[in-house]
């Protein structure tokens, strides 16, 4: 099945952010061995999975501009470093992310399920310990996606720390 790409129109068929060729550029330059090695199928599927984790795993500025659009981006309003990003553009950043989250999953799970019922406390004896879920549900976080994406997302929705600043 061909990746369907979302082109800066709000495709409501759109599949992934970026094309397989845009990823083979983008990866041989990088010198990732590993995704040129995978079968172009198998580049496809990785994509989808990249892209169905940045939908799931952040929140974005700006609104969608289609009702119908079957992802997140293209958005009007979202600004980067105070300017406005055109309406009908994926920002490069976003590729960027894509194309990370699309190498690791071709080696693992991008979203592995997280178990219902967790320890929260257990002793044995004197020795005690205590665990927890992550607060984001035990989504899997990828620093360096969420540093490409930081400008992209509501304050907190990279799940790491928010800029204070007093007057």
């Amino acid at each position: 099945m061909a990746l369907i790409v979302e082109d800066g129109t709000g495709r409501p068929d759109a599949e992934s952010y970026a094309s397989v060729a845009l990823a083979d550029a983008y990866h041989a330059a990088m010198g990732a061995v590993s995704w040129a090695a995978a079968t172009e199928g198998e580049r496809e599927i990785a994509l989808r999975k990249a892209t169905a984790y940045v939908e799931a795993a952040y929140a974005w500025r700006g609104e969608r501009v289609s009702s119908t659009q079957a992802l997140a981006w293209p958005r009007g309003g979202a600004c980067r470093d105070g300017i406005e990003l055109p309406s009908d553009e994926i920002p490069a950043q976003l590729r960027r992310a894509v194309f990370e989250l699309a190498l690791k999953s071709l080696t693992s799970d991008l979203m592995p399920d997280v178990a219902p019922e967790v320890v929260t406390a257990e002793s044995v004896g004197p020795i005690s310990t205590s665990y927890g879920t992550a607060r984001n549900g035990g989504l899997t976080r990828f620093s360096l996606v969420d540093a490409m994406l930081r400008d992209l997302v509501l304050a907190g929705g990279a799940g790491g720390s928010v800029r204070v600043s007093r007057a």
